[in-house]
């Protein structure tokens, strides 16, 4: 018999309510934090769902031009001039 790896089932993070964008980037600041405390120094596999609404929290569908967008993909963090040279 093969020994398999235990299955790991991932960590879910919910963020309750409607938001404004400038409170969801606090929230997930929030989340980071209490991932770091736990303590989880890496993440793989991360997807995070929103549904995009408008003030009153009626649905809205985002288009670039004139396509509508149905993901975004970030390949890596945004590395500044000085992250690049070590400073």
């Amino acid at each position: 018999m093969v020994d398999k790896k235990p299955k790991n089932d991932g960590l879910r993070i919910q963020l309750k309510g409607l938001r404004s964008m400038h409170d969801l980037r606090a929230m997930l600041h929030l989340a980071v934090d209490e991932l770091e405390a736990l303590p989880i120094t890496h993440a793989r596999g991360i997807n995070l769902y929103l549904t995009p609404a408008d003030k009153e929290a009626n649905p809205v569908y985002p288009r670039k031009n004139r396509r509508p967008v149905a993901d975004i993909t970030i390949e890596e963090p945004y590395r500044s001039a000085a992250d690049e040279h070590g400073l």
